[in-house]
């Protein structure tokens, strides 16, 4: 089985693909993808504001924008491929072990998956040598979301959008996601370096695939000490670095 449906309400969807054929994603490396889909197309989704469903506030999507463009980095055509291969699946059971390490939200916040979902994904996903699940995840949703263990699962996702939004720079959100428990995956400015407690993506520094890094998860608890991530501006329209 190549595809998988894990979660379904009125308003979304969740599944699971690359569980038999890998990914052939160049940056991620051959992990299991996980979508969160609303239950309309993903171009019309987008298109009609349905995709804040499962994007909620991210400002990089159209609806989001305060310039009314669409920035993200997802192919929606190309998200469409799983979409109608799993909209009419009945719903499954996680399986007990997935075969490669796990993406949290290839599509969609994983702040959408419902919290025994996503442990269920982290009991199945493979351990490295120390015990602890191998993934990624992002969230956008750490500004507004009262999710105690999304911390757990995701980095905060902070961009230069999301910081004109509210009238802010990207190290004063940087603050308030630590406050708030978690990890930052941050976005440069044009020229901006590292700064202090960050390390720049090891893909854009040495082409490692997340496969083989998994910096990019939760927080694990107090003793966690690694550090945040930045990365180049990436996307529809962004500055190429």
């Amino acid at each position: 089985m190549q595809y998988m449906k894990i979660q379904q309400d009125q308003d979304r969807f969740v599944a699971l693909t690359g569980l038999k054929r890998r990914s052939e994603n160049s940056k991620t490396g051959p992990m299991v993808q996980s979508y969160i889909y609303t239950h309309h197309h993903p171009v019309e989704a987008r298109r009609d504001g349905e995709q804040k469903k499962v994007c909620g506030t991210c400002p990089l999507l159209k609806a989001n924008a305060p310039d009314g463009k669409n920035r993200c980095y997802i192919n929606a055509l190309h998200a469409s491929a799983t979409w109608k291969a799993t909209k009419d699946l009945e719903v499954a059971e996680v399986p007990e072990k997935l075969p490669a390490p796990l993406r949290f939200g290839s599509d969609g916040d994983p702040a959408y998956i419902e919290p025994e979902v996503r442990e269920k994904l982290l009991e199945a996903t493979p351990k490295d040598n120390k015990g602890r699940p191998k993934y990624t995840g992002y969230t956008h949703q750490w500004e507004d979301s009262n999710d105690e263990g999304l911390p757990k699962i995701a980095m905060a996702s902070i961009d230069p959008l999301m910081a004109q939004r509210r009238g802010m720079t990207t190290l004063e959100l940087r603050k308030e996601a630590h406050a708030k428990g978690y990890r930052v995956y941050r976005i440069l400015e044009v020229g901006e370096e590292p700064q202090e407690g960050e390390t720049i993506c090891p893909h854009y520094a040495t082409g490692v695939q997340c496969i083989d890094c998994s910096l990019c998860n939760g927080k694990r608890g107090a003793t966690d000490k690694r550090k945040d991530i930045v990365a180049p501006q990436h996307g529809n329209g962004a500055a190429k670095f």
